[in-house]
């Protein structure tokens, strides 16, 4: 993000206790998600966010790069598929060829994580900051990344939103909610708002989507 110059001004002149007050906002930067373990599986990749447009990121084939094969996962959110790679190392660029992220790709690796166990979702009942929230009946998966809830319409699933697993791995979960004064967000993130029937996926960090969940209609929070 690009601050101005008077705004760069004020910030050096400002005293440590208001600096510290001070941050930045708005559509999330292009990022990749990173990776415990920093492996892509056969069937994953890397797992790319952001704000706006996805980035026209490329991976590097020795003395060349190639485009990845891009799957849009929800909103803000894409899989970014490894083309065959010669070895296992795994190199993602940008368009200057600066190095995003450098992974290996996995000879062995498990399952991929099972449907998300979900006792309820609810809104909140803070009617300031309006925010929808899980209630698991199982911690989430020790290599979940992320969780995707979708609406279900019809035979149509619909992804609406996402967001990151804490690290704590808690039985509740926050599904979406306003952005805070000093938060990145997604422009096209929707709502999931009171009577929607729902679902959750887990995406694990190698680049894996889980079984869904079963249906859930969204209720009012206590």
């Amino acid at each position: 993000m690009r601050l101005a110059v008077l705004g760069m001004l004020c910030l050096t002149a400002a005293s440590p206790a208001h600096a510290e007050m001070m941050c930045l906002s708005g559509p999330m930067a292009p990022q990749a998600i990173p990776s415990a373990r920093n492996q892509v599986a056969g069937s994953g990749g890397v797992i790319i966010a952001s704000g706006t447009q996805l980035p026209d990121w490329r991976f590097r084939a020795l003395n060349r790069v190639v485009r990845a094969h891009v799957i849009t996962i929800a909103p803000g959110l894409a899989i970014y598929h490894p083309p065959p790679l010669p070895g296992t190392d795994v190199t993602l660029e940008d368009q200057n060829h600066r190095v995003i992220l450098r992974s290996e790709r996995a000879l062995t690796i498990e399952v991929p994580p099972g449907p998300p166990q979900v006792q309820s979702i609810r809104t909140s009942p803070d009617p300031d900051r309006r925010a929808v929230l899980a209630q698991l009946a199982e911690k989430p998966p020790a290599h979940a990344a992320l969780v995707i809830v979708s609406r279900e319409r019809g035979d149509q699933r619909v992804p609406l939103a996402w967001a990151p697993i804490p690290g704590d791995r808690s039985l509740n979960l926050v599904l979406w909610h306003t952005p805070g004064s000093c938060e990145e967000y997604v422009d096209t993130w929707v709502e999931p708002v009171l009577g929607d029937r729902v679902v959750l996926s887990w995406v694990d960090d190698a680049g894996r989507i889980s079984e869904p969940s079963k249906t859930i209609e969204i209720g009012r929070g206590k």
